[in-house]
């Protein structure tokens, strides 16, 4: 089954780019054997009813027929009544047809049964959403999150509906609270990072957005992040004369537990002022730049122990990386898309270690769990 999670519109508009290039398809061939086998498994080979609704997916993924897909599954539900996944199917047909009604009629008794999944109350919601009615979509949002406390996609589908009414703060809350309880849920972070790239609190907006690439590495949505990773880092550092200059949180509120403790924000201390003595001496920013320099970040962060008083996940990885000797491969991959060109000519001059890299990667991946998780609030604990 699908997702229908959607972004009307964002607060940055980076340019979507061509699909994947070579750089990437040796790492991504896991990931796409991994998702091909996730799309169809479920469905029994043996089942002539398995068949059709196979069939009907591929109609709607392939043709866009969404009418001779409803066909199909019409004739897959009569064969297996019971079989939820194929109602669901169909009420996803009716949605991408526009017809909300038909598909509300079919998800409100899918999520009465038992048998109910998180997806089938994130479609309702959002087909609710989608026929204006905001306190009924709120509503089933709501049970679904009651029932379900750990789906990352009711967040994220909750998030949307608050984003789609220009309620941001309300929208970041819910996408945050599902990185929170689903640290898996790849799509939190997207929309946590879109949202904080418009703010002036841009720190966690990269570090938001380096965490999805880790865990949604191939597509338009992995494109676009890339990019707009590269890009923040270059508007947030400034270079003038002999000067460093370096923006990605304003927010230096400090309470009095803090004074006491001698605890600084994580933003001011762990984050900018680690980023720019490790900056110094360069004059501009490029792949090449942030790898040297994040290498320099990560070394500052272990020796003075703020590994310790602010404990994060993907600077644990990037730490992996760096004894694994692949961290500037890893970085001309994830910020591939903001400079192409020095990328390629990178890339050229060390195929062997790239693909060393790309074989490293596939088995050992950002490992996330309830245990082992990143999000802004865990710093004001």
């Amino acid at each position: 089954m699908r997702k229908t999670e959607s972004i009307r519109g964002k607060p940055n508009s980076y340019k979507l780019t061509k699909p994947l290039c070579n750089m990437k398809r040796s790492i991504l061939f896991v990931v796409f054997i991994l998702s091909f086998f996730l799309v169809t498994v479920g469905y029994s080979q043996d089942s002539e009813a398995d068949k059709l609704c196979k069939e009907a997916v591929s109609k709607m993924d392939n043709e866009q027929d969404f009418p001779g897909a409803i066909a199909l599954l019409n004739q897959a539900i009569k064969l297996e009544p019971k079989n939820l996944s194929f109602q669901y199917e169909k009420a996803f047909a009716y949605h991408k047809m526009g017809d909300y009604n038909n598909s509300v009629k079919i998800l409100e008794k899918l999520v009465k049964s038992s048998a109910a999944e998180p997806l089938y109350f994130q479609l309702l919601g959002n087909s609710y959403n989608r026929l204006g009615e905001a306190d009924k979509s709120d509503e089933i949002y709501q049970k679904g999150i009651k029932k379900f406390p750990d789906a990352g996609i009711l967040y994220s589908g909750k998030g949307l509906v608050e984003f789609n009414m220009e309620r941001y703060e309300e929208a970041l809350g819910w996408f945050e609270k599902g990185i929170e309880m689903d640290p898996n849920y790849r799509s939190n972070y997207y929309f946590s990072s879109i949202l904080f790239a418009g703010s002036t609190e841009t720190v966690w907006s990269v570090l938001y957005g380096e965490i999805f690439c880790n865990l949604e590495p191939e597509g338009k949505r992995y494109d676009y992040m890339s990019k707009a990773l590269f890009d923040t880092y270059d508007t947030c550092i400034t270079f003038k004369d002999s000067s460093i200059a370096v923006s990605f949180t304003k927010n230096i509120t400090i309470s009095i537990d803090d004074i006491q403790n001698f605890k600084l924000p994580f933003a001011n201390t762990a984050f900018e002022m680690n980023l720019m003595l490790s900056l110094v001496g360069e004059t501009e920013i490029s792949i090449a730049t942030l790898s040297a320099t994040r290498t320099k970040f990560i070394g500052m962060y272990y020796s003075n122990k703020q590994n310790i008083e602010y404990p994060n996940i993907l600077f644990e990885y990037h730490k992996k990386l760096i004894d694994a000797g692949f961290f500037d491969c890893y970085n001309y991959w994830l910020f591939y898309e903001g400079n192409k060109a020095e990328a390629d000519a990178w890339l050229s001059q060390h195929k062997e270690k790239y693909a060393q890299f790309a074989k490293w990667f596939a088995q050992n991946p950002l490992e996330l769990s309830s245990n082992s998780k990143f999000y802004r609030m865990q710093y004001s604990q």
